[in-house]
């Protein structure tokens, strides 16, 4: 996405815009519509490329009351070695229930399972990246799922 919702592209079809209509803080310059109530689709910017230095990304899934969030990871990647990681210089991916508890946090050094699976119905994700190397990032499916049974 180029970080701007757009009213013709804010579809299902269109992933929901590449993901630029679930930002919480969503530019909408072209939007007035911007929300993910159905499945979509979440990249970091550029996917497949290496993604911009210094992001500070958030993006905000919510869906009714009552329904949860899963998340499938199709690609993942911030890097295998985290070069200046113990001095806090570190990518990362966040994962945050919409009362902002942590639920998973994934950086250099580690790889996501292949769901996660939200304990509301609502879901920050977060991305932070350095002013170091960058990497190709990553592409998740979201969709709403009315049962946490599976996963406890």
């Amino acid at each position: 996405g180029d970080g701007f919702c757009n009213d013709e592209t804010n579809n299902a079809v269109c992933n929901y815009d590449g993901g630029d209509c679930c930002l919480s803080n969503v530019k909408r310059e072209y939007c007035f519509n911007c929300s993910c109530f159905a499945n979509g689709v979440i990249t970091s910017p550029k996917f497949p490329q290496n993604y911009p230095n210094n992001l500070d990304i958030t993006w905000l899934i919510q869906f009714p009351l009552g329904q949860y969030i899963e998340i499938d990871f199709y690609k993942f990647n911030l890097g295998s070695t985290c070069g200046l990681g113990l001095l806090g210089y570190k990518d990362s991916l966040t994962f945050y229930d919409g009362n902002s508890a942590l639920i998973h946090r994934y950086d250099c050094n580690t790889h996501p399972p292949s769901k996660v699976v939200s304990l509301g119905n609502k879901l920050f994700i977060h991305l932070t990246t350095t002013v170091l190397v960058t990497h190709p990032g990553f592409k998740l499916v979201y969709r709403p799922i009315s049962k946490l049974v599976d996963y406890i």
